[in-house]
């Protein structure tokens, strides 16, 4: 058997926290890529692993995509027998978390079962208590940079308790925002890790459930959501959270937060089940064109016991680690070369029954059709994660 090639395009930190799983064998054949030369030069491959979301993010502030995308969107489409994990449009989508929401609310509109708090899009802060109203938003509401990576600003988010609070805090945020309604979910959040069929699930202490009415605390709080969350102490005000051990939380310090959410936070992703965050990956994967690689945070909402997805991510490696990461990377990247290649087979063929029929060769609107008729026939052939259990 003749190795499938992966060539890989990763920041160093990346690659680095990924040696181990990057070691070539006889099944695939790691090649690590310069991307300031043309990738044509650097050998063929059968496969492209690429992390260019914050080369995404560069383009977007200076108007144009940046040279390494361009060069690797110019290579994909010079050599479409090359699969990429991920493809570079959703890699797009999810460097702007307005474009993930609205993915996903579009999904969930064509009737996949994709949860997620409400949102709006606030083009000047100076009028975002306007934008709320006008978009029917309940507070407490969440105040969140649009690039989702790659610049300094990314991880400064801000939650305004009320309408009448003060919004001089929004000064240190970006003009143009994305506002989620800060939903009541017990403290808890659920981060999930697919590498392909693989999903791991963890959970961490998310921000306190607030008692917001007629409370005298903080109603504004600027934080890092890179460092250690603020807690219900850092409010000044009491936490209205979903379980008994979580609410004796306010007070103490954030360690001993962590350790009351790592208790419940088990109880939650028991309860949840992993099953449920399956089919929850394999519909955000479906959303985005099929996914590969990708993170995604959940909660459970208290009221009523569903599933909302508040963030999505690309290649979710580093510190991110997980039991069998590595094969299930191997496996992933395996499946993405032997998927595209039957595409292209398909797609070929149905192009052929066209030309023998008699009728032109396909244009874009064939070639998108008959891309939609092969990928029925690859599920047909090549089940899908949820029908076979994995």
């Amino acid at each position: 058997m003749t190795p499938i090639v992966v060539g890989y395009l990763l920041p160093d930190k990346v690659a680095a926290k990924l040696a181990g799983c990057l070691e070539s064998d006889r099944h695939v054949q790691y090649t690590r890529l310069d991307p300031h030369r043309p990738l044509l030069e650097q050998g063929s491959m059968d496969v492209l692993l690429h992390k260019l979301a914050h080369e995404m993010t560069l383009g977007a502030r200076e108007g144009a995509e940046c040279g390494v995308v361009e060069r690797v969107r110019d290579f994909l489409r010079e050599h479409p027998n090359v699969a990429a994990v991920d493809s570079l449009d959703a890699a797009k989508r999810l460097s702007d978390r307005l474009a993930t929401c609205l993915t996903l609310h579009a999904a969930a509109e064509r009737g996949l079962r994709i949860s997620q708090p409400r949102f709006a899009f606030v083009a000047d802060t100076r009028y975002l208590a306007a934008e709320v109203r006008a978009a029917g938003l309940r507070h407490p509401i969440i105040a969140k940079p649009l690039v989702a990576c790659g610049r300094a600003e990314t991880h400064t988010m801000c939650v305004l308790a009320s309408e009448e609070q003060r919004l001089d805090a929004l000064e240190s945020l970006p003009r143009a925002v994305l506002v989620q309604e800060l939903v009541a979910h017990g403290g808890v959040v659920i981060k999930c890790y697919a590498v392909g069929r693989a999903v791991h699930a963890t959970t961490r202490r998310s921000l306190p459930d607030m008692r917001l009415n007629g409370n005298t605390g903080r109603g504004v709080l600027v934080f890092d959501s890179q460092q250690p969350l603020p807690t219900a102490a850092d409010w000044g005000v009491a936490a209205e959270l979903g379980a008994a051990e979580l609410a004796e939380c306010c007070g103490r310090r954030a360690a001993e937060a962590e350790r009351e959410a790592e208790l419940i936070g088990a109880r939650t992703l028991e309860r949840v089940g992993l099953r449920a965050l399956r089919w929850l990956a394999e519909a955000i994967s479906d959303a985005f064109g099929g996914l590969r690689l990708f993170g995604f945070d959940v909660i459970v909402e208290s009221a009523s016991g569903r599933l909302l997805v508040v963030d999505v991510n690309s290649l979710p490696f580093g510190s991110h680690s997980f039991p069998g990461l590595c094969g299930a990377l191997k496996a992933a990247l395996v499946d993405a070369h032997e998927r595209h290649q039957l595409h292209r087979l398909l797609r070929e063929r149905w192009a052929a029954a066209l030309q023998a029929a008699g009728q032109s060769a396909p244009g874009v609107d064939n070639v998108r059709r008959g891309r939609d008729e092969a990928a029925v026939l690859m599920a047909s052939v090549a089940p899908s994660a949820r029908a076979s259990g994995v």
